[in-house]
Formats: structure tokens, sequence, C-alpha cells
């Protein structure tokens, strides 16, 4: 029921610059267990995210999110991405897979990535 919310209401977030995106970051803090008012909360550390001076809004903590995961709309589409990947590293897809932190969302796939 929130969601609907969420995503009629998208625009008067200001978080994103379109819907699609809007969905994007739904899914990403899906994939950590949280939600738009925790990411209003949110200090230093952030959905396994540092920054050792805070961040300065939400549109920067947005930024990182984007940054630090990669959302796919279908499970589809992110195989797709894995065989990509998987072929660059000369590996099997299975062996690939079993590297990548990811996760099963409402909408598809969330890759979080690890630098």
């Amino acid at each position: 029921m929130i969601r609907k919310f969420y995503l009629k209401n998208w625009k008067k977030y200001n978080l994103t610059e379109n819907k699609e995106e809007f969905i994007a970051l739904l899914n990403i803090l899906e994939a950590h267990g949280e939600n738009l008012d925790s990411l209003h909360n949110a200090s230093s550390e952030f959905c396994g995210i540092t920054t050792a001076s805070g961040w300065e809004d939400d549109i920067d903590i947005v930024k990182a999110l984007f940054e630090y995961h990669v959302f796919f709309k279908s499970k589809e589409e992110f195989l797709e991405r894995m065989r990509e990947s998987a072929a660059v590293e000369h590996v099997s897809l299975e062996k690939y897979l079993q590297e990548v932190d990811y996760k099963k969302t409402t909408d598809g796939m969330v890759e979080i990535l690890h630098y």
C-alpha cells in the first residue's frame, strides 16, 4: 500500500530525475531492508556505504546508492549482464554468480557493487 503511495508521489520526493530511477531507488532500498524514511534519517552509514563526514542531504545518499548498486528490471536482464561479465572473466555463469552480491526485489534484481 505504501509503495503505491511512493510511486504516485515520486516527484514530491525530489530524489530522482524520473519515475524509472525512483523505482530503481525503491528496489535498492528494498534489497537492504530500508525505505524512504530510513534514507531520510541516515547518518554516515547506510546500505553498507560509509562516508566519513556524513551526507549533506538525501540527494547525496541517492547518488551514492546509484554508484554502488545496479537495478535490473527483470531476472532475464540481470542474467544477460552476468553472462557477459562471466565471459569477460572467462568463468562459468554459475561460478561468476557465486562472487556477485545480488538480491531479488519487487520489480527485478539489484546487484550490490563492492569497490
